[in-house]
């Protein structure tokens, strides 16, 4: 026990709580989820008394995090595995996207459910954390534009995008529009504040395991049918692949910058410019494109 606490002083010492703690280390009770993450993987100096309640103190966690600030380390005790990713300038910025028939034969491979979460993250060209969070009340319907303005992070926390320019209005086309009709007509949950793409009780999706139960079973089926396309179909790919089939139809450079959610556009033609650099000269192509988006 801290010998600098007295007895009498203690009980203010103590943080009861993952949403206690949460307060006291990043300023909000919503980040509670984040304190269980830490602390299920000793990443977090804290105890528990009973089989579930957290509990922490002050003093540990203020000597703590001096610690780990003059020690240069991770937020967590004990050594740090690091893996070296990369930098995009190192070669990973030329990315690869499926081709316009893998997302057909995607498309129609998936169940209702699926089709829609594939065909709008292939139209809308939006990420993984904005997809999740995203509400009725964010689709204009009539206007064909859907508003993205926050993001679920990996410990189901909704939050703020990233950057300025991550909060943006991306066009909807037609048949995108026509499925999301019909998807609110079968959901669970139609009211304005419901999920678009909800988890099982309606509230956030857990996007890791929809991949792995949907989506990497038809990334395996286009392995076999496109042997010879060697390019990414991982979930991401298809925020690439919306970028694609607006550079093939002309968008604009600074369209597609802000539609994409990119703060520099000169990042936004260095990612993509290589992609249809000499125009689209396949009408097959073309044709194919327009199915998708309507």
């Amino acid at each position: 026990m801290d010998q600098s606490i007295s007895g009498a002083q203690l009980p203010q010492d103590i943080l009861e709580g993952a949403g206690d703690i949460a307060l006291f280390l990043f300023g909000s009770t919503k980040r509670r989820r984040k304190v269980y993450y830490l602390a299920e993987h000793n990443e977090l100096p804290v105890f528990r008394l009973g089989p579930a309640r957290l509990f922490a103190r002050r003093s540990t966690l203020l000597r703590w995090i001096n610690e780990q600030e003059h020690a240069g380390t991770h937020m967590g005790p004990g050594p740090v595995k690091v893996r070296v990713k990369g930098l995009r300038t190192e070669g990973s910025d030329r990315i690869t996207c499926p081709t316009p028939f893998m997302v057909e034969t995607a498309l129609a491979l998936a169940e209702t459910r699926w089709r829609v979460d594939i065909l709008f993250a292939a139209v809308t060209g939006v990420r993984a954390s904005e997809q999740v969070a995203l509400r009725w009340r964010h689709i204009d319907f009539d206007g064909g534009l859907v508003r993205i303005e926050s993001r679920v992070d990996a410990y189901k926390d909704e939050d703020e995008c990233k950057s300025a320019a991550g909060i943006r209005r991306v066009p909807l086309k037609p048949r995108l529009i026509e499925e999301l009709r019909g998807w609110r007509r079968l959901t669970k949950y139609p009211a304005e504040d419901d999920m678009v793409f909800p988890g099982r009780w309606g509230g956030f999706r857990d996007h890791s395991a929809m991949t792995n139960r949907q989506w990497n079973p038809i990334r395996a089926i286009l392995a076999e049918r496109y042997p010879d396309e060697k390019v990414d179909t991982n979930w991401h790919a298809l925020r690439h692949f919306a970028v694609s089939c607006w550079i093939a139809t002309d968008v604009n450079w600074k369209k597609v910058q802000t539609w994409v959610g990119h703060a520099d556009i000169a990042f936004t033609m260095n990612r993509y410019g290589h992609i249809f650099a000499d125009g689209v000269d396949d009408t097959r192509v073309l044709e194919s494109i327009r199915r998708i988006i309507g």
